[in-house]
């Protein structure tokens, strides 16, 4: 009788193989989230596929790095919007871009519009309340 040998066959994963993120990556990551970088330019900086990016996103640790990259974003933009808005002139009053800073804040932050509200109620509604949007379409009737 022969001497049997077993051999070990070794099976490689069909694909690309999978790439590790790195502490440069997220710091990339979230760099760029913190000036306001869509996702596609953040993928491009990385030299990764947009839908990689988003298979990434899914990881904690690149997930944190995005929104902690936004919320600095939002924070520095809100903070400046806000110096803007809280600005005077020499005299005092509030400058036109404080105004428009200030308008904009409002309808952004705390639900203001300029859209025309028509509430109706009628007997038969039991309290249920409609609420219908007109846009002024600068057309007024003469």
């Amino acid at each position: 009788m022969g001497k049997t040998t077993t051999a070990t066959v070794t099976t490689k994963q069909p694909g690309r193989p999978a790439i590790e993120v790195s502490k440069t990556d997220l710091s990339i990551i979230e760099a760029m989230a913190k000036v306001g970088n869509r996702l596609d330019d953040i993928a491009t900086a990385l030299n990764i596929s947009p839908s990689t990016l988003d298979r990434w996103l899914k990881l904690p640790e690149v997930d944190e790095a995005y929104r902690k990259g936004r919320a600095e974003a939002k924070h520095a933009m809100a903070a400046r919007l806000w110096d803007i808005a809280m600005k005077d002139d020499q005299e005092g009053n509030p400058t036109k871009q404080a105004l428009t800073a200030t308008i904009f804040w409002l309808k952004a932050q705390a639900n203001w519009t300029d859209r025309l509200v028509v509430e109706t109620k009628s007997a038969d509604d039991a309290g249920q309340q409609v609420v219908i949007y007109l846009p002024d379409n600068q057309r007024a009737v003469a």
